[in-house]
């Protein structure tokens, strides 16, 4: 969540906590990656979204 929310707080605590409930290095690598990404895509389809209903409201016969 945090890397999701608020990436610029993730501190080497939340990386000790993470390696302390039993997590590899390899994980926590993957658990942040998989966060991005997926937040990253949701953010782009949220501005695909936009654009499409932005251009859709052009109506038709008019140029964008």
């Amino acid at each position: 969540g945090k890397v999701v929310a608020t990436p610029a707080l993730v501190t080497d605590a939340d990386f000790a906590a993470g390696r302390a409930a039993g997590l590899s290095e390899d994980q926590l690598f993957e658990v942040v990656v998989c966060a991005a990404v997926g937040q990253a895509t949701r953010q782009y389809e949220a501005g695909l979204a936009a654009l499409d209903e932005a251009l859709g409201s052009l109506g038709d016969g008019q140029v964008g």
